[in-house]
């Protein structure tokens, strides 16, 4: 049950936003019709048709006067998220896997840190009755999560549009 003044969209964005949003209706608003927008354009898609034009266009409406009416918080946590998403929409992840012999690892797990990889320890059953573990030493590496440069500003608005 959502609380008084508590939108679906507005706890579904404060959830996964690592920023505070701070209280405010026409960002409800604007989040709720991006929302519904979305689940038209969903609908239209599984039905093999184009949204419809009036619906775009009052959708495209209300969303303005929602922007318009947007408080100074409201911006900030918008402008917030949107620079993130633009720092994580080109990171890279390389996953590393080294099988361990039997005297190379220690009974224990353990996991990843800033300065060594993590030991995984998986059970393996040779048959019924005997059972050994094997060591997978793992490490995750993040790539390219550096602040990207102002002028892929330009070209990320070009392919959001």
């Amino acid at each position: 049950v959502l609380g008084q003044g508590a939108s679906t969209s507005s706890l579904f964005y404060s959830d996964s936003s690592p920023y505070i949003m701070h209280e405010c209706d026409s960002l409800e608003n604007l989040l709720d019709e991006i929302v519904q927008f979305q689940t038209h354009l969903r609908k239209r898609m599984q039905e093999g048709s184009s949204p419809n034009e009036e619906i775009l266009d009052a959708s495209h409406a209300r969303c303005i006067e929602c922007v318009n009416d947007l408080s100074k918080e409201a911006c900030i946590y918008l402008l917030q998220n949107w620079l993130l998403s633009l720092a994580l929409c080109d990171v890279s992840f390389f996953v590393s896997f080294q099988f361990l012999m039997d005297q190379e690892h220690e009974a224990t797990e353990e996991c990843q840190s800033c300065d060594h990889g993590g030991i995984a320890i998986c059970s393996m059953q040779d048959d019924v009755l005997a059972s050994r573990a094997m060591g997978v030493h793992y490490e995750v590496k993040i790539v390219d999560c550096d602040p990207k440069p102002a002028k892929k500003l330009h070209g990320r608005g070009e392919v959001e549009s």
